[in-house]
């Protein structure tokens, strides 16, 4: 649609403090040309208008051939980039079930329409193999829900993410559903989630990661950083945070989660309102973007982390 745009590194409010920039190596069996490749994506976007209150499902898929690497998904204006200060919540996002694509599903929380644009970076599926597919799901209500995935041994995770699954996406229920954590695991072999269901009626936390030999996968590089945001209560506090691949590196996974604080770093706990509103690679696969709302009266940290491989 027109004004729709792969989102870009601009900076459009980051109400947050105490940024912390960590890179340390994953370990994995690297071997020399590993297949994935991920400065070669073939990028596809879906992009959906939401009207104010309501929700929406959006896929993006990859052309015939190609499998799904990486994606995510971001709120935004006509023409205009992702913004942590939309009222807005991220539901779901995850791979489709059958690694072809990017499926997310988000809540419009805002007093106007907004733009909710789906990314899935895409590679032939002969240089990318076969995944193996590791799911689990937590059934839960009127509280926070937490669950995880791990790869089978000799393997890690290239895309993972996270739905909490709303059969019928009651709009009037979307205030009281939200993600709070989808990131993968300090060694790149598993991924975990958390969400807050504030109905009655319980509903499944799925999470899912696609897997590949670690030879096939090669050396991730893990970029960390931590924000700090304070919450004085009065209102909800925001931040945008980018977190960029090295030189010659594009990213294939990340994520991010919440934890107490300051100062960072903190091990990631749930129970508070922490929530994810934009969590993508960014249109030239170098950053990984996420934006997330902090509601919970105390200062909280926002941490966002990529996993590098070299283009």
């Amino acid at each position: 649609m027109p004004g729709v745009m792969a989102i870009t590194r601009v900076r459009r409010r980051a109400a947050a403090a105490a940024i912390i920039a960590v890179v340390g190596i994953v370990a994995a069996t690297a071997t020399a040309g590993a297949a994935i490749h991920p400065g070669s994506y073939d990028q596809r976007l879906k992009s959906g208008t939401v009207p104010s209150g309501d929700t929406i499902v959006l896929q993006a898929v990859c052309p015939a051939g190609d499998r799904i690497v990486t994606g995510g998904a971001y709120w935004h204006q006509i023409g205009q980039n992702g913004d942590s200060s939309l009222e807005t919540t991220i539901i779901a996002s995850a791979p489709t079930a059958n690694a072809r694509g990017w499926s997310v599903t988000g809540a419009n929380l805002a007093g106007a329409s907004l733009i909710l644009t789906v990314l899935a970076d895409c590679l032939p599926s002969g240089s990318v193999g076969t995944y193996s597919v590791q799911t689990s799901t937590v059934s839960f209500a009127e509280s926070f829900g937490r669950t995880s995935v791990k790869c089978p041994a000799g393997q890690e995770v290239v895309a993972g993410g996270a739905a909490l699954l709303h059969p019928e996406l009651d709009p009037s229920a979307a205030q009281d559903l939200f993600l709070q954590q989808s990131y993968p695991n300090k060694s790149g072999k598993g991924w975990y989630a958390s969400a807050y269901n504030g109905g009655t009626t319980a509903l499944d936390l799925k999470v899912s990661a696609l897997c590949r030999p670690s030879r096939s996968v090669g050396t991730y590089q893990q970029v960390v950083e931590h924000v700090t945001v304070l919450d004085d209560s009065a209102a909800d506090d925001t931040a945008d945070v980018y977190v960029h691949c090295p030189s010659g590196k594009h990213v294939v996974t990340g994520g991010a989660f919440w934890s107490p604080g300051p100062p960072p770093p903190y091990s990631p706990t749930t129970g508070y309102f922490g929530t994810i509103e934009n969590i993508t690679p960014t249109g030239d696969g170098t950053y990984w973007y996420v934006a997330g709302k902090s509601d919970d009266g105390n200062p909280r940290v926002l941490t966002v982390i990529a996993l590098c491989l070299p283009s």
